[in-house]
């Protein structure tokens, strides 16, 4: 048994990421900032000083005992001042010791500045409020269109804004919301309607203290114009997508995947609208809890128990800022795809039985507000970049003061707003779409009710077959039932909600996670054996949903270890017996077939995503191609008995134990813990140990220079680089290529050489992005990256997906970049070099902002090590960075002999790629 053990204070790591949304443009700069306006203006160098430790400020605002109580977000507009800057302005979590500033700028530009000496990334975010939906008629697409013509560089700032952000370590986030070429007089008709400070909201932090902040954001963005004269806000209030002829209606339609669900969507005004109390009350959060429950007794659970679904998802589905719309999704089985009638109208019971104890709301509401604001309250502040993408949106929906807690909190319960949102769960207010591969030959015995009467027809953008009709009288008395089903009963109150948040004591208090993985020689042997731990896994997490769901709302994390470990014994029993349980035969039955279809899909994916996977068969010794799962899955062999026989070798034979335990907690502790897994879990603690010759072994290969193919093929003239090709499935117009130039083995090139191909991959990002996307407008997927093989190999990947290109067009062009990239380094400016070696080294130094984040990164290293018989390199990041940190001599020379030894050397560059054919390939693309 192998423990790897790190203590990792709680405060320092653990944080509350507040979503990232599209529609923003967001950049974060690792370069510190002598003068704080180069937030936006090029700076040399870069500073690799950590932050103060976090837990410092933060541990002195933990209290020792504190009793849960409801707070309410406020609707109060009239704190939107101009200028807020102390601290009772805004309501923060507890651990939140960042200094918060708004304001508004002359211009009318709303500014929101954060400081924080913490941080590595400095970030800043603009909001722009205008989307496709402001996309004249004659010009689909000028809106994002615009978008990326900002990126090549304005006349203020002329260089390329992906290399602005390279130099400096960044990222961007950039979209859309749902609010061909064009020629300039539109483009410029479109910056000048709707390019102005007004319709503009931004968000920064900075290590800087707010008085310098402010001074740099006043110099930088004050000068972006003002609105026209005349210029009101553009939209619409209280509107609703579709009139009444188009709702009540039920549709079908044939999808490309192999997916059959039913989706139920109600439109319904927008949540900023009055009316609905949508941004304050947020009864869409009841409304989603009370329909997506997965407890016992919930319509999910009855679907499931009956083999007719899978899951149930609910909530807003599309938000704009004049509408949206409320969506209530089933996974459907095979067999559910037969029987829609029942599963939706089981789907109006399960509504039925709300609106019949609509007295119960307010309770609801009350559970939701505790949850929303303990929450809050234990947040720890998120990742730089994500927290002003997501504030610099929020600012044009909330008050100023509300920024933070708004998107969190939940206003007063509302009978009203309540009535309001049930009225709207109507059948004429309802579009029911049904997706199901077999249409328009779905075998079912008798007329259904929800089914679509109309002509199939093509949809014209993406050629979907669909038709639809008004619902039927029959559909209609269906989705008016008059009591509802006496197998669902409401939820039941969350009972794990804590209202004592008694910290015991600072070193024993905090969170701790533990990760236990269980090494069997069996588990990998063959495509039969993954497949039936796989679907025993799928089985035993199905089973203990009901139990913990309601824990898992409340955010508890409790243990289960014991627990689990018995179920998993009483399942194997049960699926071992010549009578299993008719429920758990069911179970099986599905998630066999959940299984199945997941893998086939796989062939449907996106064809740059295949080349990946293609690449991966031919730079892995050991993987098991995705046919061979299918083909596992469809054996009359893959039964529960030798589904229990599989797994029980699996976790109770020899096996390797190796756990990471990170947070709070001493040697003693884990050491306990261990125990309980070799008592509660391995069994027999008389089996010898599994020596490292019995261990699964994971090799990359090697890939051939074209000499050594020469003389394995014994051919003079061998094709070269080798290829892996495949045509895509069904009507796919893309092709993609995979094109990898291998470095080498991690353990060959060591720590300086990794780090090279580190700095060389993320400089060929943003030169491969600007060529072959930008430029030469290959296709929309374009990457440069650096790859790495279980078995420790490594080297740089481009991958590019194209609909106008063939796979050996692509190639060709891939290799005139090479080229091109070459002369590229050769041209570059020494210091430019530099900067990127800084950059790089900011990113591999940047603190986590999760416990999560560092656990995934602390497991990376086990399991990257795994099969491989080197240990774990705990401090390799650092290690890579301090080979920059450290240099002495000319970089760039060095840079480029790495390059020229790995990558253009004839004797020595080791090539292979993956081509997938799509349509527009067979067509001819050049």
């Amino acid at each position: 048994m192998r423990v790897f053990f790190l203590l990792l204070s709680l405060l320092n790591v653990c944080s509350f990421s507040l979503p990232s949304t599209p529609s923003k443009s967001a950049l974060s700069s690792t370069s510190a900032p002598t003068r704080a306006s180069s937030l936006l203006k090029s700076v040399e160098g870069a500073n690799f000083v950590e932050g103060a430790n976090f837990v410092e400020k933060s541990v002195e605002k933990i209290v020792k005992k504190s009793t849960l109580t409801t707070s309410y977000l406020n609707d109060d507009s009239s704190s939107s001042s101009s200028y807020l800057n102390d601290d009772s302005s805004f309501r923060l979590p507890l651990s939140d010791s960042r200094k918060y500033l708004h304001l508004t700028l002359p211009n009318k530009l709303s500014c929101l500045l954060v400081s924080d000496p913490t941080i590595d990334t400095d970030s800043a975010s603009t909001h722009v409020r205008c989307g496709h939906f402001m996309d004249p008629p004659s010009r689909p697409g000028l809106a994002h269109f615009h978008e990326h013509m900002l990126f090549l560089g304005t006349e203020k700032y002329g260089a390329d804004y992906d290399e602005y952000i390279s130099e400096r370590g960044g990222s961007r986030k950039v979209g859309l919301p749902d609010s061909g070429t064009s020629p300039r007089p539109e483009l410029l008709k479109f910056w000048e309607r709707h390019y102005h400070a007004s319709n503009f909201a931004l968000c920064v932090m900075s290590r800087l203290p707010l008085p310098e902040l402010e001074e740099a954001v006043r110099n930088s963005f004050g000068g972006v114009r003002e609105a026209p004269e005349g210029w009101m806000k553009e939209g619409w209030k209280d509107v609703l997508p579709w009139g009444e002829e188009q709702t009540g209606v039920v549709r079908e339609y044939v999808p490309v995947k192999d997916i059959r669900k039913v989706s139920i969507t109600f439109p319904i005004p927008s949540l900023s609208s009055s009316s609905t109390g949508g941004r304050v009350v947020k009864p869409h959060r009841v409304m989603s809890h009370l329909i997506g429950y997965e407890g016992a007794a919930s319509f999910r659970e009855l679907l499931v128990k009956l083999g007719l679904g899978k899951g149930v998802t609910a909530g807003i589905g599309t938000e704009g800022e004049d509408f949206c719309t409320f969506t209530v999704t089933v996974g459907l089985t095979t067999e559910g795809a037969e029987k829609t009638d029942e599963v939706v109208g089981m789907f109006w019971k399960w509504v039925r039985l709300i609106k019949d104890n609509k007295h119960m709301l307010e309770q609801y509401h009350e559970e939701q507000c505790k949850l929303a604001d303990m929450f809050f309250t234990f947040a720890s502040p998120s990742n730089p970049t994500d927290f002003v993408s997501h504030a610099s949106e929020m600012l044009f929906k909330y008050p100023p003061s509300a920024v933070l807690t708004g998107p969190s909190l939940m206003g007063p319960y509302s009978s009203k707003v309540y009535e309001e949102w049930l009225e709207r769960l109507e059948p004429e207010n309802a579009i029911v779409a049904i997706s199901d591969p077999n249409f328009p030959n779905t075998p079912e015995e008798g007329e259904r009710a929800f089914e679509a009467t109309g002509e199939w027809e093509t949809e014209p953008y993406y050629e979907t077959p669909y038709r639809q009709s008004k619902l039927s009288p029959a559909a209609l008395a269906l989705a008016r039932p008059t009591t509802s089903d006496p197998r669902l009963t409401m939820p039941a109150f969350n009972r794990f909600i804590p209202s004592d948040f008694t910290v015991i004591d600072e070193d024993t208090g905090s969170r701790t996670v533990c990760y236990i993985h269980l090494t069997s020689p069996l588990l990998y042997y063959s495509p039969t054996t993954m497949t039936l731990c796989r679907i025993f896994e799928r089985v035993l997490r199905e089973d203990l949903n009901v139990h913990s769901y309601d824990a898992s709302l409340a955010g508890c994390n409790f243990n289960l270890l014991k627990s689990v470990t018995k179920r998993i014994k009483t399942l194997l029993t049960e699926m071992e017996s010549p009578t299993p349980p008719p429920s758990l035969v069911k179970s099986f039955d599905i998630q066999t077939e959940n299984l199945l279809i997941e893998t086939q899909n796989f062939e449907l994916d996106p064809p740059y995503e295949m080349a990946s996977y293609n690449l991966r068969l031919l730079l892995e010794e050991r993987v098991w191609h995705i046919e061979e799962y299918a083909s596992a899955l469809k054996s009359p062999s893959l039964t529960m008995g030798s589904c229990a026989e599989v797994v029980r070798s699996c976790i109770m034979g020899r096996v390797d134990a190796s756990t990471l335990t990170m947070g709070n907690v001493d040697e003693e502790d884990v050491r306990k813990l261990m125990e309980g897994v070799r008592n509660d879990v391995l069994g027999d603690d008389d089996q010898p140990q599994l020596n490292d010759n019995e261990l699964p072994q994971f090799r990359s290969m090697q890939v051939p220079t074209e000499g050594e193919m020469k003389n394995l093929f014994k051919d003079p003239n061998p094709v070269y680089p080798i290829i892996y090709q495949e045509k895509v499935k069904g009507d796919e117009e893309n092709c993609a290529v995979e094109y990898y130039l291998q470095a080498g083995c991690e353990d060959d090139l060591q720590v300086d050489g990794t780090a090279y191909l580190e700095l060389l991959s993320h400089m060929a990002y943003t030169s491969a992005y600007a060529t072959l996307r930008t430029k030469e407008q290959l296709g929309y997927v374009v990457s440069a990256f650096f790859r790495k093989t279980t078995g420790g190999g490594v080297g740089l990947s481009v991958a590019v997906q194209s609909r106008d290109k063939s796979p050996p067009a692509i190639q060709g062009r891939i290799e005139e970049w090479v080229k091109a990239f070459r002369e590229e380094l050769s041209e570059m400016p020494a210091s430019r070099v530099e900067a990127e070696a800084a950059a790089v080294v900011a990113q591999l130094t940047e603190k986590d902002t999760k416990l999560s984040h560092s656990v995934g990164r602390a497991w990376g290293e086990i399991s990257a090590r795994e099969g491989t018989g080197r240990e774990a390199k705990w401090n390799r990041l650092e290690e890579i960075a301090d080979v920059f940190r450290e240099h002495k001599g000319d970089l760039k020379a060095e840079l480029i002999k790495r390059f020229d030894g790995w990558f253009v050397d004839e004797e020595k560059r080791r090539v292979a790629t993956a081509w997938v054919w799509g349509k527009g390939g067979e067509e001819g693309g050049a």
